[in-house]
């Protein structure tokens, strides 16, 4: 998977939509068809992966509190979680 590279806080997102934005920015099309077509009981396969993409690209580990609350989660690897799980429904959704 690509890199996401936004290493200063400025240039975190602070909304799962902005989040979804540069998920789908800066993933190929080909890892987008792959989640997209895991079945959704099988997310926590992309943990380890795209899991550690967005924790170190979105600062979730590194003091990124807003999207962390936006996601209704206290904790960075519960916010993990529910990202990649919006980021499937998204994929999902939008066809």
């Amino acid at each position: 998977m690509t890199e996401i590279n936004l290493t200063t806080k400025r240039l975190w997102p602070t909304s799962i939509a902005a989040a979804m934005l540069i998920l789908d920015a800066t993933l190929s099309d080909k890892d987008k068809q792959k989640i997209k077509g895991l079945p959704r009981k099988n997310l926590y396969r992309l943990y380890q992966g795209l899991g550690k993409l967005i924790c170190d690209g979105f600062g979730l580990d590194n003091g990124n509190d807003e999207l962390i609350t936006e996601t209704f989660e206290t904790d960075p690897s519960l916010a993990m979680k529910t990202l990649i799980s919006c980021y499937w429904e998204h994929l999902n959704i939008a066809g």
